[in-house]
């Protein structure tokens, strides 16, 4: 058997916790139980919420303020909860939980800071947008890990490989610029499609036969790239075009006429190759 091998089957001997348990965690949790790990606890400010997961998972729930309580072991502890409770989860499972590794699932937070708070902390990042209304395929989510440690790092990748083919180790400031980038092609491409879905609804109009052009968009860039796939009036240089929607602009919020000025000047000015 070959390292990896031995290293990813002592995997299914780990205890897993799960702190968070909004749409990241519970999602999380369930992809590892389903895989054979073990998800020993759960921890939420939100009682009923944790309570809902550990149901799910037959796992028991972590009272911090309960000392009485004898604590589950936990080898691994995955933090799913927004950036700015991240320092305060980690401090707070340090105390009951001093020699477990503690794994954040965030793209942005910088985890040197959080070295002073324990000694042994990581990343666990999932590059996916999570709803609680999806059931995701997780074998084609990448899941980038890192940590202080080579074998905290080495944990973590036998973690994310049982539940994913792309588990990927990585620098701290590549994390950073990948989720950079990921903020523009979810959030923002999301954010694009409320303001059409809103130009549409004022004007009666069915938001929904735009999904064949936003299916055929997606489809073209995972065939070729975003420079090659653009098109539209300011590719083409069609200020005619551009004119007339801007007037027509004039009777939605001024933002969204902000917002095609500004897109369209930057595929001018960096996208578009003049013959």
């Amino acid at each position: 058997m070959s390292p990896i091998t031995e290293q990813r089957a002592g995997v299914f001997g780990l205890q897993v916790g799960i702190a968070g348990c909004g749409k990241v965690g519970t999602s999380l949790a369930l992809a590892l139980t389903q895989a054979g790990v073990a998800v020993s606890a759960v921890y939420s400010r939100t009682l009923n919420r944790a309570e809902q997961l550990a149901t799910l998972v037959n796992a028991a729930i972590y009272h911090p303020q309960k000392s009485e309580l004898s604590l589950p072991k936990v080898d691994v502890w995955i933090v799913a909860v927004n950036d700015d409770n991240i320092s305060e989860v980690v401090h707070l499972l340090h105390q009951g939980f001093p020699e477990s590794l503690i794994a954040h699932t965030s793209g942005g937070c910088d985890t040197i800071q959080l070295q002073p708070l324990h000694p042994r902390v990581g990343v666990f990042y999932p590059l996916q947008t999570f709803s609680e209304f999806r059931l995701l395929d997780w074998s084609e989510i990448p899941v980038f890990v890192s940590s202080m440690h080579e074998s905290d790092t080495a944990v973590l990748h036998a973690l994310a490989s049982t539940i994913t083919m792309k588990a990927v180790e990585i620098k701290e400031e590549d994390r950073a610029i990948i989720h950079l980038a990921a903020v523009f092609i979810n959030n923002f491409v999301n954010a694009m499609s409320a303001i059409a879905l809103d130009i549409l609804k004022q004007k009666k109009l069915d938001f929904y036969l735009l999904m064949p052009l936003l299916d055929e968009t997606v489809e073209k860039i995972r065939l070729s790239d975003p420079l090659n796939a653009q098109t539209g009036p300011a590719m083409r240089g069609d200020l005619q075009t551009i004119e007339r929607h801007l007037g027509l602009l004039n009777q939605f919020p001024s933002e969204y006429k902000e917002v095609y000025q500004t897109v369209s000047a930057l595929i001018t000015k960096y996208l578009r190759k003049d013959p």
